[in-house]
């Protein structure tokens, strides 16, 4: 198997050995971060909507909001996406963009009442307290979007990515590497590495750096929480809902890197191993797979003009499977010839992934009829993720995971979320604005970097801030909303590391400015 090293950083990507998994506390983190989820009513209002209800998001963040719904709902939110992302990279800073537009949401709300024959006048009769009403729900909402594009291109005079294939390569004989199924094999047969010395010993063909390199990464997918829900109304003063959550995950992650020496400095037999012109690397793997989770919540309205509610939401228990490719050729000074493996090296590998739960509380105030505030804050303790293997002891794609599960105790920590959002009505029309703050995932000791241009040790953002508005219209049947979102943090990637901690490691740190558009239509009937 292939296998992403763990490190300490927000987001790290490199090529390793077989010998390990490939699943790192980095995927741990990727596939149990969120964003504010639901309508375009709820996004406006920077998602805090777990006490308001009466609103398809309730289903994802407490589904006792069902229980709010008076009449039935089917309602669909197409949403454009545009992710910028700007990288500093060795001194250098590059700009990137994706866009994608898709469905975020979709679904139907079924409210009924409850009845009781009434004997004295002969007819079932809508009950007044007690059990009131009840809702169904079904439906999606769309918990995580991995599209971005990122791009490094710089000169780094340090070293290059030849010394890393070349600690792979130490105390293998060089007769073995040309068939082994290993990182160290593909850049063997790409001259990327040669033998220095004595037959086990290897050294980079680029080694030292003074280097361009260049690395292109495209990342797509989503995560989707597939929702079935039921509330109850008791007394319109007690409401109370569970659900199941069933997930679909699909992450698609693509490299291409090149080296090229620019300078012609290593560019001759005597000057070292090989006459080193160019090198390019492909990496790509997809994770694919369930998961489910339960969730349950209340809310308690003691006055009409104030909620208050609490939900939690179990880990979500998934099963993934990661397929991946990874190639290498190498070009050598006046030389035609491309110099490669007869084969990529490819796998497939599954494992299983619980995330952390979550414990959400919320309150809404209501003033009058003209508008409404409204805050969530949200407790997920991102060391308690687990990975666990499909395969049991004794079997040889076995692994115990003990190293990923300790790094993830070790840099993560628990993140503290607050979401705050207001709705103004007028006459039919609305007015929405919000803000998120979605706190701290690594520890503070981890969020330092090297800053290259200047030579001083920089802090990465630690929080991640959304700042949102909205409009809508409702009338008695029919309803739209539109949300404005712009989602803002940054990351950390190791493009590559050596053995030698004092060793330089290029690092890009990325800044990300996503601006969704969502836009939801729906019917009441």
């Amino acid at each position: 198997m292939k296998v992403r090293l763990s490190l300490t950083a927000l987001l790290l990507f490199v090529l390793f050995a077989l010998e390990l998994p490939a699943q790192n506390e980095i995927d741990a983190l990727r596939f149990s971060s969120s964003s504010p989820v639901g309508t375009a009513r709820a996004l406006g209002a920077g998602g805090a909507f777990s006490a308001v209800g009466a609103d398809f998001s309730a289903a994802s963040l407490n589904p006792a909001g069902l229980a709010l719904y008076r009449r039935n709902d089917l309602m669909f939110t197409p949403t454009l996406r545009v992710n910028n992302t700007q990288t500093d990279y060795v001194g250098r800073t590059s700009n990137t963009s994706a866009s994608r537009f898709g469905i975020s949401n979709f679904g139907y709300v079924y409210a009924g009442k409850v009845a009781k024959w009434n004997p004295t006048t002969r007819r079932r009769d809508y009950v007044d307290r007690g059990l009131k009403s009840y809702s169904f729900s079904f439906g999606f909402n769309q918990t995580n979007n991995f599209r971005r594009n990122i791009n490094a291109n710089a000169f780094n005079p340090e070293n290059s990515i030849t010394d890393y294939f070349a600690e792979q390569a130490q105390g293998s004989f060089s007769a073995d590497l040309p068939n082994q199924l290993s990182l160290a094999g593909l850049a063997w047969n790409a001259y990327a590495i040669d033998s220095s010395g004595f037959d086990g010993n290897y050294i980079g063909s680029a080694q030292g750096g003074n280097i361009n390199q260049r690395a292109d990464i495209f990342e797509r997918g989503r995560a989707n929480d597939w929702t079935i829900g039921l509330a109850g109304n008791v007394s319109d003063i007690f409401y109370i809902g569970g659900g199941i959550g069933i997930h679909g995950l699909r992450y698609e992650y693509s490299l291409d890197y090149r080296e090229e020496d620019l300078l012609d400095v290593h560019n001759t037999w005597s000057n070292d191993s090989v006459p080193f012109s160019s090198l390019r690397m492909t990496d790509g793997f997809t994770t694919r797979g369930s998961g489910l989770n339960l969730k349950i919540g209340m809310i308690l309205r003691p006055v009409d003009f104030f909620r208050v509610g609490i939900s939690f939401t179990s880990p979500t228990w998934y099963s993934l499977t990661d397929n991946y490719t990874t190639d290498i050729s190498g070009f050598l000074d006046g030389d035609a010839t491309v110099y490669e493996s007869v084969e990529p090296l490819t796998g497939v590998y599954s494992y299983n992934l619980a995330t952390p739960y979550r414990v959400t509380a919320g309150a809404m105030l209501l003033l009058g009829k003209l508008m409404f505030i409204s805050a969530d804050f949200e407790y997920i303790d991102y060391t308690t993720a687990r990975f666990s293997s499909e395969a049991g002891p004794g079997n040889p794609f076995f692994y115990d995971f003990q190293t990923e599960n300790n790094n993830i105790n070790q840099f993560f920590t628990s993140a503290y979320n607050l979401r705050l959002g207001t709705e103004l009505r007028l006459g039919r029309g609305r007015l929405r604005a919000g803000y998120a703050n979605y706190g701290a995932v690594l520890r503070d000791e981890y969020l330092s970097y090297v800053d290259y241009a200047n030579g001083t040790l920089a802090q990465l953002p630690s929080n991640r801030h959304i700042f949102t508005g909205g409009l809508g219209y409702k009338s008695r049947s029919f309803y739209i909303d539109v949300a404005y979102v712009r989602d803002v943090n940054a990351d950390r990637r190791l493009l590559y590391t050596l053995q030698d901690a004092t060793a330089f490691s290029p690092e890009l740190v990325n800044r990300n400015t996503g601006t969704n558009l969502y836009m939801t239509i729906g019917f009441t009937f």
